[in-house]
């Protein structure tokens, strides 16, 4: 399997250049993507609409984001696990406050990506050496799809601890049917 790497705005770029700079193999955005590849997007904070393209594709992919001061690393989507909608359903169904999640999400769907907080940047070698950790996952001979552990991981990172989770597919979603 390949890993390929698409950095939205400078964040993204700053994450690849670290990854260029450690030697870590990838390809970029110019590059086709495909059932054969991984790719991660990079960004300062959510990129929704990319996420949801890639999503409605059947692109298997792995956001990589700033996200209330955190990063964001995950959920792995690809065929076999939950899919991006049922990631967004369930962070719906645990907002605190509906009101406001809905507000932000409204606001992430509609807004350019701004430059990274000083916090996140702090994140991006972290945010490298997950990316490396990916791919070391993927790349190994014989590996043609994404691991079966990787499906639905979502890890956040803030301060100085990591929270680990899984994404739960909702009722009656179809997502992790694998089309033959």
């Amino acid at each position: 399997m390949r890993l390929l790497v698409v950095g939205v705005g400078m964040y993204g770029r700053d994450v690849r250049n670290m990854l260029r700079d450690r030697g870590v193999q990838h390809e970029g955005p110019s590059d086709p993507m495909g059932e054969d590849c991984l790719v991660i997007l990079v960004a300062s904070r959510p990129a929704l609409a990319v996420a949801r393209d890639l999503n409605g594709s059947g692109q298997p992919f792995v956001p990589v984001w700033g996200y209330h001061g955190r990063l964001q690393v995950g959920p792995v989507v690809a065929p076999g696990g939950p899919c991006f909608e049922c990631f967004g359903a369930r962070e719906r169904q645990h907002a605190t406050d509906l009101a406001v999640h809905d507000a932000i999400h409204a606001h992430w769907m509609r807004a350019v990506v701004p430059p990274p907080t000083r916090a996140l940047r702090a994140l991006t070698r972290i945010a490298a050496n997950e990316i490396g950790a990916l791919r070391t996952a993927i790349t190994v001979p014989g590996v043609d799809t994404v691991p079966e552990k990787l499906l639905g991981v979502v890890r956040r990172h803030g301060g100085d601890q990591v929270v680990e989770g899984r994404v739960v597919p909702i009722h009656g979603c179809e997502c992790k049917k694998v089309t033959p």
